[in-house]
């Protein structure tokens, strides 16, 4: 056992019996970090003399999976800040679940869910008479828009690639990455 875990093992060995199943970490022999699930059971109970059954259930593939899937969400959120892209991601009842500081700066005003947006911005979401448009179902095709959003230091001409996606338990989500395609409208009437 990691020298980090023997308190803890020690100081369970003092608490009342039963003892609630626990999390241990072992060493093996080649030096790799095992995670167990340990139960121990009082079997006196049903003949004496005193007997303790130990079940342990080696959990180390769980663990690294779910230690893998941490990673990986921190590294997407990571990415997610750093894009120079405004992107927003919101679920099906038009509750806008996260969004990035490009975004915020394309829109002036982010809004909570999308029935509160303006018009403009709902139609470049993907947002119509409360509910998603159509073409977003997950698994199609991601869908693109352009609006001409009206802001208060004059209007912007936004562009934005929507995904829907359904997550592990059903639910549906949309991504949009936005982009400022006001420069390239300016560009042609010169």
């Amino acid at each position: 056992q990691p020298p980090d875990d023997r308190a803890l093992s020690l100081l369970a060995r003092t608490q009342p019996w039963p003892l609630a199943p626990m999390r241990h970490r072992v060493l093996a022999a080649d030096g790799r970090l095992r995670w167990f699930a340990v139960t121990i059971i009082d079997a006196s109970a049903l003949a004496p003399p005193a007997r303790w059954l130990v079940l342990l259930h080696d959990q180390t593939a769980e663990h690294d999976a779910l230690e893998q899937a941490r990673r990986a969400d921190a590294e997407v959120a990571h990415w997610f800040e750093l894009s120079p892209l405004g992107m927003l991601v919101y679920d099906s009842h038009g509750l806008v679940l996260r969004s990035n500081a490009a975004f915020d700066g394309l829109v002036e005003r982010v809004p909570v869910v999308l029935e509160g947006a303006a018009p403009e911005l709902q139609q470049l979401l993907g947002w119509r008479n409360g509910a998603l448009e159509p073409t977003l179902v997950p698994g199609a095709h991601p869908v693109e828009r352009q609006v001409l959003l009206p802001l208060a230091q004059g209007p912007r001409r936004l562009w934005a690639r929507l995904s829907c996606q359904a997550g592990q338990l059903g639910e549906t989500r949309v991504m949009a990455m936005v982009q400022d395609r006001s420069a390239e409208d300016e560009r042609d009437l010169v």
